[in-house]
């Protein structure tokens, strides 16, 4: 009887291993660099739309761009899986001019970011 729970514990413990295995690991990529690389082109697209900086804080990931009445808040967040999630908002009110600004500022971030993971072949 007890050869024979022996045996029972060594296959549940072996056929465990072997469940430990068969999942590999996932990649984890290099989150601090894509963290600076989405922050900087967050704030090339505030330059691009030419609004000034008026506020910066890379380690909280948030961002203020101005052009004297209107503004763009800009928040980065790194969630759970790795990935960053980048927010824009009016400073103020929510007037036309403002959604357009936003949608600018949105526009020149998205052709940042896509234009930053395309390799340059003008070899």
């Amino acid at each position: 009887m007890k050869h024979g729970l022996g045996v029972l514990a060594l296959a549940l413990s072996i056929s465990g291993l072997a469940a430990c295995v068969g999942a590999p690991p996932g990649t984890v990529p290099n989150s601090q660099l894509d963290f600076d690389r989405t922050f900087a082109a967050a704030r090339g697209a505030l330059l691009d739309q030419k609004l000034s900086v008026t506020r910066q804080d890379l380690r909280h990931g948030t961002l203020e761009g101005v052009d004297g009445t209107r503004g763009v808040s800009v928040s980065l967040r790194t969630m759970h899986d790795g990935t960053i999630r980048v927010s824009f908002a009016p400073l103020g009110g929510d007037s036309a001019a403002d959604a357009a600004l936003l949608e600018r500022v949105a526009d020149s971030y998205n052709q940042r970011i896509t234009a930053g993971s395309k390799l340059w072949t003008g070899w």
